[in-house]
């Protein structure tokens, strides 16, 4: 099992959110939560929280996942 909340708080810890080095944390977490190809609402709430605690405009979340064709069930 990955810990999620503890590698992201290990990422903020080395690196404060906004910064570019988070931006991998997010390109691998992203596919691991949409390894079936959907998010659910659950999945979406999750992925939109870590982009959040990574610094990152909500609007990334959304570019990535019609980048990647990943569909949300809400």
């Amino acid at each position: 099992d990955i810990d999620a909340v503890a590698v992201l708080q290990r990422s903020t810890t080395a690196h404060p959110p906004g910064s570019r080095e988070n931006a991998p944390l997010h390109n691998v977490l992203l596919p691991l939560a949409a390894a079936d190809g959907k998010l659910d609402r659950r999945e979406y709430e999750a992925m939109a929280e870590i982009t959040r605690d990574l610094g990152q405009p909500p609007e990334v979340l959304d570019a990535r996942l019609a980048l990647h064709q990943i569909t949300v069930k809400r």
